[in-house]
């Protein structure tokens, strides 16, 4: 993750100045669109249902259960939320500001995904960082145990 931030901010201004495709609504481009993004997010379901099975293994409450499951769905589909209420609530300026959010993006879009890049690798960094931690506390109360028993 961080080889990919770095590769995409390094390259950001070449990338930006690509244009985008044309439309055209004869095409299937909307299916294509549609099958691209189910197989991007193909990968996430393993690490989903891994997190759903700790989480619900954990012996938590329901609560204690429900709430990060709860977070995450949220998250994953806050921009079409935000959108969504925009559209619905913002009237007739709301397409302008999505118009424009999406030109801004366009222009910038590898610096932003270079960007996400970097924190979902600091994130994980620091995840692995507190489960080897654990692994570590772990190992040490294993030695201790068995030193008390040898």
């Amino acid at each position: 993750m961080l080889g990919v931030a770095g590769l995409l901010w390094w390259r950001r201004h070449r990338l930006s100045e690509r244009e985008l495709p044309a439309t055209n609504p004869q095409r299937l481009s909307s299916a294509i669109l549609g099958a691209t993004i189910a197989a991007v997010e193909l990968p996430t379901v393993l690490p989903y249902f891994t997190a759903i099975t700790a989480i619900v293994g954990s012996g938590s409450g329901t609560t204690r259960q429900l709430v990060p499951l709860v977070a995450v769905n949220v998250c994953f589909v806050l921009p079409l939320i935000a959108i969504v209420g925009m559209l619905a609530f913002a009237g007739d300026g709301a397409a302008a500001i999505l118009s424009r959010t999406r030109d801004r993006l366009h222009a910038d879009w590898p610096a932003v995904l270079a960007a996400l890049a970097l924190l979902a690798s600091v994130v994980l960094l620091g995840v692995s960082g507190l489960s080897a931690h654990g692994d570590f506390s772990k190992s040490i109360h294993d030695r201790r145990f068995r030193q008390q028993l040898g």
